[in-house]
């Protein structure tokens, strides 16, 4: 985009480009109210529209969404509008995919349940699929200190109008020392970090840590998960395994009595449902505390699409009421 003259922008209706600060443009497609399509594309320095019938798999502008499975998702809509700096996407962008993986995992579920096999395979298989939720989930935590560290480089504090100090490269290293959790006020003293952004590494630390240790445990032992229990309801585990007891997921509706079964299909959501929270909480304190670039879209949000993206919006019913399939 950097060869098109910056006369050419304002062509495209729905962005605001009089103030870029060093952001790259989110040229993508916008959904009017009226039904319509805009598009421009770069061709020779110049942008020329070009025509669109819709998005299958990727990101839109809109006032409105064009499907209403389409989702609008806090962090997203925040660094596509104030944060679009190149270094910033290629980590945003890694976030992005590996949510939209995981929103998979619900539609392999779906598959599973009425693959014709013993449920010993099956079994097998969802642990398989517990291993990779475990191992994305502690990537994100990895891509989002990286997004952290690298935003801090660039930014200014609105309630102090000065830079900000450099931080450490891992989450890890902020919200614990060795094994042990750390203090809100322990971040503070040690890494120079504001109040706010404390709050946020406190709030989320604990759920990190489980994450972490699973991970670990799945990663240096022959074994992953000890038991995974296959039946027509679905998949389940024990929620007396250490592993799985100290969650605050359980309740009446997902754990099968008398064995106290937990659904697989709660704890997935509750692991993704946990992560879009962490997303959001950091992405809203970097909006409300960060001397960001002017909005992008002001008039717009961001809204993603993909064929498995709809089961965000279900994350509570796959905790309570969607927790089990039924019976055949």
């Amino acid at each position: 985009m950097r060869s098109v003259n910056s006369s050419e922008f304002s062509k495209i209706s729905y962005l605001d480009t009089t103030n870029l600060a060093g952001r790259i443009i989110p040229l993508h497609p916008c959904y009017h109210e009226n039904g319509e399509w805009e598009m421009w594309i770069d061709h020779d320095g110049k942008l020329i529209p070009m025509r669109c019938c819709g998005v299958i798999d990727g990101v839109y502008w809109g006032k409105i969404k064009a499907v209403n499975s389409h989702q609008n998702l806090k962090f997203m809509n925040v660094a596509y509008k104030r944060l679009s700096f190149n270094e910033l996407s290629i980590v945003i962008n890694g976030i992005y995919n590996d949510i939209l993986n995981l929103s998979c995992t619900f539609s392999k579920y779906d598959i599973y349940i009425n693959y014709d096999s013993n449920r010993t395979a099956l079994s097998r298989i969802i642990s398989s699929e517990l291993e990779f939720i475990f191992s994305t989930a502690r990537s994100i935590f990895d891509l989002m200190q990286e997004y952290i560290r690298k935003l801090r480089e660039r930014m200014i504090n609105c309630n102090t109008n000065s830079k900000l100090p450099s931080i450490k490269k891992s989450f890890a290293s902020i919200v614990l020392c060795g094994c042990r959790l750390v203090t809100k006020n322990e971040m503070i003293l040690k890494y120079k970090i504001e109040d706010g952004l404390a709050d946020c590494y406190a709030k989320h630390a604990k759920f990190f840590l489980w994450v972490r240790d699973i991970r670990d445990k799945i990663i240096h032992s022959p074994k992953n998960f000890d038991l995974i229990f296959a039946g027509e309801e679905g998949f389940s585990v024990l929620t007396r395994n250490r592993l799985f007891s100290d969650i605050e997921i359980w309740n009446e509706i997902n754990t099968l009595r008398p064995n106290s079964l937990g659904s697989v299909k709660s704890l997935t959501a509750y692991i993704i449902n946990k992560l879009m929270l962490m997303l959001d909480d950091f992405f809203s304190y970097f909006e409300s505390n960060y001397q960001l670039p002017p909005d992008i879209a002001p008039k717009h949000n961001l809204f993603s699409c993909s064929p498995h993206i709809h089961h965000l919006e279900k994350l509570n019913s796959y905790m309570t009421t969607e927790a089990w399939y039924s019976k055949k």
